[in-house]
């Protein structure tokens, strides 16, 4: 063996060696998946595993937990097999780790190789691999398939460097297949390889449109169907109220830490002392890491940066590895120098090392953020609210979890569905769901409504966090009769339906059949809720037509017929439909809010 290949084995097994001590010193490799989104990660592997290959990739939901909507599902698809011979929880744990260590194997072969320098790549994997902003987004955010599209993205760079100094085909559609992977474990990860790639590439615009064109064909099965639908969209949005990260983020061992940017200051301020050429694309991509990290202190307006789900006090992650990055691009320039590069080496690992010890003591000690988020640790919310539930796979009914430390873990431990989920959203419109939860938890409390929402949603179980604002209303609802409480005792109460309604029930109903907008359509709905009116009472339909498009059949079941649209459309039908109701013994309402007074409404009623 050469050499050159003994420095790049001793580099890759110090390298992974590294990724397994900094994790274990966290924690990252026993016990549960660690990071508040771990639950929901594992909903996926398990749904993708239970129900492969009849998923709806685009479907959403699985019991109320958000599956594949605008995530892409390679990360789950690859580990089909690996959940259903070790389980979710053992694979997510492993997939992390094989995806860190692919990570910083891939970035050193890629800074190896284009900065022909083994000592500058293992410099900047080393950083990399002992910064708590990279562990940071597995232990505390738990978001695995970031890190697998790392994974992916880094050994892309690489085949992209390839092609670059070979000009083979066949690295070309390595890169290109690469770079579809990552795209197809995150978007906006895939995203920002990518464009690295793309920025790399510019002098050759026939070669990126190639790559790219094949990257993008590789990988349509992941973002067109998302792109298409609108479900992918993550730019331009509007987050609200944001954290904001003091300077310290920048050098302080629980967040960059120490060793990045003292690599950083070694490496550039040498190459520049020495007027070598700075490497402008990984120093402007670290500027703009830090600016979006400070944009919400600088005063900018989310719709200017803000990407929809990477909040700027977690891209700390992209601060490490650019300034790493330029960092080895910079020292390759350097490293001539063999006492600076020396002093530098040494000071580099020695941070490195402290860094990884003090951080991640910090990070285990917890107390904010960032910290080990463990959810089935005691007193967490998640494990609490296990304590407390304990679902069974009831499929008859749902569950309306009080808070997202509940909603969380429900789909992984339980097929029961939920009205709501850990993103506060649910299997019904934002309107009902809103609906739901003032009727039931903001004062005061209308038992009839309440009963009368229970029953359309097919409630069976509530559950209030009595540490909360939310336990205004616990006294009334468990006075109401409605309710038989099974558990009270800690963080959460749990209250039984006496008598709830199934999901799915035969039932001969006349129709109260709305005729006009949407919008209309809800009032009607939220008005019937109120009064306190149950779903064997009414079964509301919405007809988007005209009134005189009503057909026969709709209209020999219609009990109620409540018109809110100006345009009836044929007069003489709609004259008829609204007869027909009435001579079968029904109802006819008729909304006059925006009705032109010169119409003949006469002859209608």
């Amino acid at each position: 063996m050469s050499r050159q290949k003994l420095l790049d084995l001793g580099a890759a097994v110090a390298v992974a060696a590294t990724v397994v001590v900094v994790g274990a010193l966290l924690d990252a490799w026993t016990g549960f998946p660690k990071g508040t989104d771990a639950l929901s990660h594992l909903t996926r592997l398990k749904f993708a595993a239970d129900w492969f290959p009849s998923e709806n990739w685009l479907y959403p939901w699985a019991a109320g937990m958000p599956t594949f909507g605008t995530y892409p599902a390679l990360p789950y698809l690859i580990s089909i097999i690996p959940v259903r011979l070790f389980g979710a929880e053992t694979t997510l744990i492993s997939l992390a780790l094989l995806a860190m260590m692919s990570f910083l194997l891939g970035l050193y072969a890629f800074l190896a190789l284009a900065t022909r320098s083994r000592l500058a790549a293992f410099l900047a994997a080393i950083v990399v691999a002992t910064s708590m902003a990279v562990w940071t987004w597995i232990v505390h955010d738990g978001v695995y398939a970031r890190i697998v599209a790392c994974g992916f993205g880094a050994w892309a760079w690489y085949a992209h460097e390839r092609w670059r100094a070979s000009d083979s085909r066949g690295w070309l559609v390595v890169a290109a297949a690469l770079l579809a992977a990552t795209v197809a474990s995150h978007a906006f990860m895939g995203l920002v390889f990518a464009g690295v790639v793309a920025l790399r590439t510019l002098p050759r615009l026939f070669a990126l449109a190639r790559i790219g064109g094949l990257a993008l064909l590789i990988g349509a099965p992941a973002w067109l169907p998302a792109a298409a639908s609108g479900a992918g969209s993550f730019f331009g949005a509007f987050h609200g109220a944001q954290v904001l990260s003091p300077i310290e983020v920048l050098w302080v061992p629980a967040h960059v830490g120490p060793a990045a940017p003292l690599f950083f200051a070694f490496a550039v301020g040498g190459s520049l002392a020495l007027r070598r050429r700075p490497p402008a694309l990984f120093l402007v991509l670290t500027v703009l890491a830090i600016l979006y990290v400070f944009a919400p202190s600088l005063g900018i307006p989310d719709e200017l940066y803000y990407v929809n789900g990477i909040d700027p006090f977690t891209v700390t992650f992209f601060v490490a590895i650019f300034a790493a990055c330029a960092a080895a691009f910079a020292f390759a320039k350097v490293r001539p120098r063999r006492v600076i590069a020396l002093v530098a080496t040494i000071a580099v690992l020695i941070a490195a090392v402290a860094g990884a010890a003090s951080g991640s003591a910090r990070l285990i000690a917890a107390g904010g953020y960032p910290e080990v988020y463990d959810a089935t640790s005691l007193g967490e919310g998640p494990s609490e609210s296990m304590r407390t539930l304990r679902l069974p796979d009831d499929l008859e009914h749902r569950v309306m979890p009080n808070s997202a430390d509940e909603s969380v873990w429900i789909s992984y431990r339980s097929r029961m569905p939920q009205l709501r989920d850990y993103y506060s959203q649910g299997q019904v419109h934002p309107e009902w769901l809103a609906l739901a939860y003032t009727t039931l938890y903001d004062p005061p409390y209308d038992a009839p409504s309440a009963r009368a929402l229970l029953d359309w949603y097919a409630v069976s179980i509530v559950t209030v966090e009595t540490t909360s604002d939310f336990r205004r209303n616990l006294p009334a609802m468990t006075a109401s009769g409605d309710f038989r409480v099974s558990g009270g005792e800690g963080r959460y109460a749990r209250l039984d339906v006496v008598h709830p309604a199934p999901l799915v029930v035969a039932m001969d109903v006349p129709l109260t059949v709305v005729v006009g907008s949407a919008e209309f359509y809800r009032l009607v709905t939220r008005t019937l809720l109120r009064a306190g009116v149950a779903s064997d009472r009414a079964l509301p339909v919405w007809w988007r037509g005209p009134l005189s498009g009503l057909d026969a059949a709709t209209l020999a079941r219609t009990g109620v017929l409540v018109v809110g649209a100006s345009d009836l459309g044929d007069q003489a039908k709609a004259a008829e439909a609204v007869r027909d109701v009435a001579r079968a013994g029904g109802r006819v309402v008729v909304d006059l809010t925006g009705w032109d007074a010169a119409q003949g409404l006469g002859s209608l009623l």
